[in-house]
């Protein structure tokens, strides 16, 4: 029995569903538990005593759990960011699978548009070095969130809006074309741009894609975006 687990500050039942639905699917005696985390070294430490095949990674450890980590595949290190690890015999090896996720989300940009990307942190700083001069980033961080507003083409939400809570970033939503959103939840983002008649799309699309790629690294299996859909 190989047991996998998430290790997340906000621990959904996302990941228990499609894992654990997609191991029974395949008949394959594994097992995918949701933890909380608090502390990433901790959590390692946890997943190295309890003998884990394997975990993911969820806001806000992707870039800290880099130094805890033996190995890391080139889009850890371009990206600064690893959301999945696996044990092999030499040691744990750090993947970033959410590279798939935004690619696929990103094949929907309009040609040539401007892009807000909202958040700094692992996942927007991901899409901004994809989108480079396209985007711009806001956050409290940096000192710009009060220009969010500022009327481009494409927002993408990579903060906990939508996610730890269901507001929404935005007061009144801006003049978009579209909406990028790495919620999974329905959340009031997803309201308001129903609302403004504005496309949406919603973080299932992101995390399908994903989980594709980590599926395959934790089974060696290749499953279809079919198989995700089946489930």
């Amino acid at each position: 029995m190989k047991e996998f687990y998430s290790l997340s500050r906000y621990p959904g039942k996302t990941g228990e569903h499609f894992f654990n639905s997609m191991f029974k699917k395949f008949d394959m005696p594994y097992t995918y538990t949701a933890l909380a985390c608090d502390n990433i070294a901790d959590g390692v430490k946890q997943m190295k005593e309890c003998d884990a095949a394997g975990f993911s990674i969820s806001m806000p450890f992707k870039t800290d759990v880099i130094k805890q980590i033996d190995f890391v595949e080139n889009t850890v290190s371009r990206f600064d960011s690893c959301n999945t690890v696996y044990k092999e015999r030499d040691g744990l090896h750090g993947y970033n699978t959410d590279y798939f996720g935004a690619y696929h989300v990103l094949q929907q940009l309009p040609e040539n548009s401007k892009v807000s990307i909202l958040g700094d942190g692992a996942m927007g700083s991901m899409f901004k070095k994809i989108l480079d001069d396209r985007a711009l980033v806001y956050s409290r961080r940096l000192g710009n969130w009060e220009y969010r507003y500022r009327a481009d083409d494409v927002v993408i939400n990579c903060t906990s809006y939508g996610t730890a809570a269901q507001d929404s970033p935005f007061n009144i939503l801006p003049p978009v074309k579209l909406i990028i959103d790495l919620a999974i939840k329905p959340n009031q983002l997803e309201q308001q741009a129903a609302a403004a008649n504005v496309k949406y799309v919603g973080g299932m699309e992101f995390y399908k894609r994903q989980f594709i790629r980590q599926f395959g690294i934790y089974t060696k299996k290749l499953i279809t975006i079919e198989d995700v859909n089946s489930i």
